[in-house]
Parts: C-alpha cells; sequence; structure tokens
C-alpha cells in the first residue's frame, strides 16, 4: 500500500535526528516520489517577523523559497494558518486567494493545491503545502487529503519536540559557559604559594587528556580540582562524573563502574550502564582510589592502557572515551609497597600528579 509506505518513511526520517531543515526537506522528497507531487512547502512561523516562512521544499529554486513569505491570513497559506483548516484548490489558475509568492507556477492552469495547518492539538505552528495534477485515471483527492493529514500531525510532532530540544539544548549551553566560568582559574580561592602552585599546574595540563592523580588529605579540594580541569579542558561540553569509590559496596563496585548485561547475576534484569558510559566524551573522577579491590584493579589498567571495557556479563568491547581524574587521601606509594595496591596501576594513573597542600599549611586560604 503506497500511503501507508509513505508514512512509515516519513516517521523513520522525523526520528532520526533533530536537524530540521534536513528532516523536513526529506518528508517532502518522500511526498514527491510516492504521491507524485510536483512542489511542496512546509511553512513554519517564524517568531521575529510573526510571517509564515518556508523550511523545507521540493521543486523550487533557493530564490524562491526566500520569497515564500506570508503574513497570518494572507492568500491560501496565511488563511490555513489563520483558520487551523485545510484547504483544497482544484485549479489554482482561477483562485485570486492563491499568490504565486514564490513565482514558481508560471503555469497555473490546471495545478490543484492542498494546504494542511501543521498543529498539534490547539497550538497551530505552520502549513504545508503541496501542487498536484490530478487527471481521471490518476489521482485521488480524497486519498491525498488523508494522507496530508497524517503527515501534517508528523510534522507538528517533531517539530514540537524540535523546540524542546533546542531550548534544552540552549540551556545546557548557558549552563556549560556558567559552569567554565564557576570553576576558571582566577575564580578559584586561593593565595598561598602551594595552592597558587597547584593551580599553576591545572592550568597547565588542562587541555591535555592525561591522566590525573590528586593527593592530599580529606578537605583540601580535590573535587574541586578536578572540576576545575574538566571545565577548563576541551571535554567541558561532555559529563563529569564523580564517583566516590569508598562508599560502593565490594560486590557492586565493578557493575557500577562499568555497567552490568542483562542475567549477568541474580537480580540483574535489566542491561545497566556504568559510570565509564555515562562519562562518555567527558571526564570520570575516581575518589578514593586506594579503596579499589585488587579484583578491580587491573580490569581498571586495562581501561587505561587499552581504552576499551566490557560491561559484567558481557563480551561486548566498548571504547573508553573518557579522561580519568583519580584521588586519594593515602600514600599510594606506601600502599603499594604493602601490597594493597598495584605497582603497575599507581604508574598509569600518577603520569600527571599533583599534591594538594594540607589546611594547615594554608592559612592564608583558611582566612579567606
Amino acid at each position: 500500500n503506497t500511503e501507508l509506505t509513505t508514512i512509515l518513511e516519513i516517521s523513520k526520517v522525523l526520528t532520526t535526528s533533530f536537524d530540521l531543515e534536513e528532516n523536513l526537506n526529506a518528508v517532502m522528497n518522500i511526498l514527491s516520489k510516492r504521491l507524485d507531487m510536483q512542489r511542496g512547502c512546509v511553512f513554519l512561523m517564524d517568531p521575529i517577523s510573526n510571517e509564515l516562512r518556508i523550511v523545507a521544499a521540493h521543486g523550487l529554486t533557493k530564490e524562491a523559497i526566500k520569497r515564500g513569505k506570508y503574513r497570518i491570513g494572507e492568500g491560501i497559506v496565511g488563511s490555513v494558518m489563520q483558520n487551523g483548516s485545510m484547504m483544497f484548490v482544484p485549479n489554482i489558475g482561477k483562485e485570486p486567494r492563491f499568490l504565486n509568492k514564490t513565482g514558481a507556477r508560471p503555469e497555473k492552469c490546471g495545478v490543484s493545491f492542498l494546504c494542511m495547518p501543521i498543529k498539534l492539538k490547539d497550538e497551530s505552528m505552520g502549513v504545508i503545502g503541496v501542487d498536484r495534477i490530478y487527471t481521471e485515471e490518476h489521482g485521488n483527492v480524497d486519498d491525498d487529503i488523508r494522507v496530508l493529514d497524517i503527515v501534517a500531525s508528523l510534522i507538528a510532532q517533531f517539530v514540537k519536540l524540535w523546540k524542546m530540544f533546542v531550548t534544552t539544548e540552549n540551556e545546557c549551553n548557558l549552563l556549560r559557559r556558567q559552569l567554565k566560568q564557576i570553576y576558571s582559574i582566577p575564580n578559584v580561592i586561593g593565595e598561598s604559594k602551594k595552592f597558587k602552585a597547584v593551580l599553576k599546574t591545572v592550568e597547565k595540563i588542562a587541555s591535555t587528556d592525561t591522566t590525573v592523580l590528586l593527593l592530599g588529605e580529606s578537605g583540601t579540594g580535590k573535587e574541586l580540582i578536578a572540576k576545575t580541569i574538566h571545565y577548563q579542558s576541551h571535554r567541558m561540553n561532555g559529563p563529569f562524573v564523580a564517583v566516590n569509590v569508598a562508599v560502593l559496596p565490594e560486590n557492586l563496585i565493578e557493575a557500577e563502574l562499568f555497567g552490568v548485561e542483562k542475567g549477568a547475576f541474580t537480580g540483574a534484569t535489566t542491561q545497566r550502564k556504568g559510570r565509564f558510559e555515562y562519562a562518555k566524551g567527558g571526564t570520570i573522577f575516581l575518589d578514593e582510589i586506594a579503596e579499589l579491590p585488587m579484583s578491580l584493579q587491573a580490569k581498571l589498567l586495562r581501561v587505561l592502557q587499552e581504552k576499551t571495557f566490557e560491561r559484567l556479563g558481557s563480551s561486548e568491547t566498548i571504547k573508553a572515551d573518557v579522561r580519568v581524574i583519580a584521588a586519594t587521601n593515602k600514600n599510594l606509594i606506601e600502599e603499594v609497597r604493602k601490597g594493597n595496591f598495584r605497582e603497575d596501576l599507581y604508574y598509569r594513573l600518577s603520569i600527571i600528579n599533583i599534591k594538594l597542600p594540607p589546611l594547615r599549611e594554608r592559612g592564608d586560604d583558611v582566612l579567606l
């Protein structure tokens, strides 16, 4: 069935991405191929000019698209937007309200025009207009109206989701800029010489992807420094995922860090991502790294060496696109000597080693 195939193809196109123009142009191309549409346009309201403007079209030049602007109530397109109801013009050559503002129809006689509002509930968003030539042997107006009504509804839902996506994306970008400012070097308060030396090191290494080990007593600001490194790096648009290894039950640490496959153990009823997957494109901060069980230290070492890992209970290899920053308040060299921490993992973690001075050595900072 051509109609069902058309609707299915359009549904798939509108769920591939949030690229407004690309998706809507693909919709118009499908209508052209499947329903013998001669020309077609999707008009959406421009919030700035308060006019209907063409955002996607088939069979029109770029110049014609630029000319396709309508005020609400102007012509067939503007009237459909104003009234919120479909209009069918059997012959545009005999319809004075058909303004042909695009100039794309020099020969108007014999061309029919279907114009359908794009609306979701009571919210009108725009209009879809289609040129069609009907003959006794070819084409059925009622069938085309039914299909176009469904297509307009699908477009309305897509446009609504697109608007929400754009709003959310803008808010996220604003938040990222604010976080970058908050965690900028000048905004990290510290006047002692030792802490200024720490910030100088942070400024040098933030732009790299090198693993960092933060050493220092509790309360010295290790997570603050980790966030500063992240938000001053090229990964600032990615997530910052903080994990306190010490508070995780030993039997759940592997699943928490690397994820778990459905059926991997009793109670694993669904597949679940781990923190390394959630940190994709960003930074993972492993606090209290000295508490990581020996059984998992080899797996973390592999992540650092090979940049890959597997979920618990799965053989599928996942790429670890993440920067690792670890922290501890213990003497890791001493932990290596005691046999509590792998020496090779220690050297992998401490490619860049930043020691935060204790508060008792930062008298000026405590006063701040």
